[in-house]
């Protein structure tokens, strides 16, 4: 069978399998309303349940916890809306709850902690 391979994602790290269609929004202000304004057309990432171990090591307290791989560059920070695409076609709402960058083993990128729970700030 035929695998999608998305250039910018290193494929040992990132296998097919675990590779998503997602789509970035960014929480913002306006006339004293918040609303979710999309960031970019949507992109690959790479997405996997979060272990149990992870999991606990953060305090427990996500809400169907997930880590997202993205690129080094790209602009994710902590309240944005994630929405990620399965390969069945549906789709899931997550909320990025922790961010950093790695740079270790030559595979810069950066790591997202998602949850399904939205915001203080909803």
């Amino acid at each position: 069978h035929s695998r999608q391979i998305y250039p910018f994602l290193n494929l040992i790290m990132f296998p097919a399998e675990m590779t998503r269609e997602i789509t970035v929004s960014r929480l913002s202000s306006g006339a004293g309303k918040q609303t979710f304004t999309e960031q970019a057309a949507p992109k690959a990432g790479g997405v996997q349940p979060m272990s149990d171990k992870g999991h606990a090591l953060l305090g427990g307290e996500f809400s169907n916890p997930h880590v997202l791989y993205l690129k080094w560059s790209d602009d994710v920070q902590v309240s944005d809306k994630v929405v990620v695409k399965a390969k069945d076609g549906t789709s899931t709402t997550f909320y990025v709850q922790k961010t950093d960058k790695h740079d270790y083993g030559g595979l810069a990128h950066r790591r997202c902690i998602l949850s399904t729970d939205a915001p203080n700030e909803l």
